[in-house]
């Protein structure tokens, strides 16, 4: 019976790796990629839920690393039957190395790193809510997220799990999902490069508010020569997240306001901003032109990922004189942070 009760409880993997050559034609020449494509498709038991990818692959181009993913959470029909979670959310830790270093894409990762783990809530620049893809939280409230359907990078889904005896079956569960693309510079190709992840299932709604649910890793790691592995996609805790986690929530949690959703440009810049004009009759209209942004002026953060010229981060930004509004890319290190800003609103806090 043990025996039996041990294969219950053991992960679910499957491995398919395949070798592939392609060859790309670019500026002439060609190209040849070599690379393992690895697709595991795992299934992760915690204490009173089930972690599962349904995507997990590394991710080479020409310019960029990294990996394309999808992870759903639910809570098991036997282990969790007492539960009452009107709400299940998952939130991620990320730790990102360049060499031996721990690296940064935006001013807000500063000072919301944790100086001693290297992790950070995995949250785009400006972002309010520690969800993961989740809007802004209303009233810095968490427990008002409500689902959105992902189709692209940093989409996600709200599960839950409710008995209401009015109703047959009288319980409904559903799945908590997120779905990821982290990327990093392919080149130079002799510096190390990984991203390290954990992703927490958490209530926030119901009798169980705040109950932790069990957490997994998962990762890619690019050696010299440019090739992807995917880390092992596993268990990280049955229950309470792990040190790391915990260190991450608590430097996200020092934020009153959320950091980095405005900045002020250390120097003048010009900008090829991409949308947006108001003309004269103050209809919004599609154009593209260059900008010349003074030293001083102030930009928001806009809600698009982190782009990369070369090896050089690039952020997405809004201005407006009053009248005329658009958006575009700068540096990195042409920002500078503006944290006392009225408009940054309240930062959610993850539950500890």
């Amino acid at each position: 019976m043990q025996k039996e009760k041990q294969k219950e409880n053991k992960s679910k993997m499957r491995i398919n790796s395949v070798t592939h050559e392609r060859r790309v034609k670019m500026q002439g020449f060609s190209v040849v990629d070599n690379r393992e494509k690895i697709m595991q498709m795992a299934e992760i038991k915690t204490k009173k839920g089930i972690f599962k990818n349904t995507k997990y692959k590394p991710v080479v181009d020409e310019c960029l690393i990294g990996a394309d993913v999808k992870i759903e959470f639910k809570t098991r029909w036997d282990e969790a039957k007492d539960i009452n979670a009107k709400k299940i959310a998952l939130i991620q830790v990320v730790k990102q190395t360049k060499g031996s270093l721990q690296e940064n894409l935006e001013p807000q990762h500063e000072q919301t790193t944790d100086e001693n783990t290297g992790y950070r809530v995995d949250r785009v620049g400006g972002a309010a809510n520690p969800i993961f893809g989740a809007d802004d939280p209303i009233d810095g409230d968490i427990l008002k997220t409500e689902s959105y359907e992902y189709k692209d990078q940093g989409k996600y889904k709200i599960g839950k799990d409710i008995t209401d005896s009015n109703k047959y079956p009288p319980r409904h569960i559903e799945f908590a999902e997120l779905y990821d693309m982290p990327r990093l510079p392919r080149f130079p190709t002799t510096i190390r490069r990984s991203m390290e992840f954990e992703v927490a299932a958490i209530v926030i709604e119901g009798a169980d508010k705040d109950e932790y649910l069990g957490s997994i890793k998962w990762g890619f790691t690019r050696e010299e020569g440019q090739k992807v592995k995917m880390n092992k996609f596993e268990i990280s805790t049955d229950s309470t997240p792990s040190l790391n986690y915990t260190a991450a929530a608590e430097k996200w949690n020092e934020q009153d306001k959320t950091l980095g959703r405005e900045f002020v440009l250390n120097k003048d810049v010009t900008i090829e901003m991409k949308k947006k004009w108001i003309n004269s009759t103050f209809t919004w209209v599609d154009d593209s032109r260059e900008v010349d942004l003074r030293e001083g002026t102030i930009v928001k953060r806009f809600r698009l990922s982190t782009s990369l010229s070369g090896d050089k981060y690039e952020i997405p930004v809004e201005w407006s004189d009053g009248l005329n509004a658009a958006w575009g890319y700068v540096k990195l290190e042409d920002l500078n942070t503006k944290i006392d800003s009225l408009s940054s609103p309240k930062a959610g806090k993850v539950p500890l």
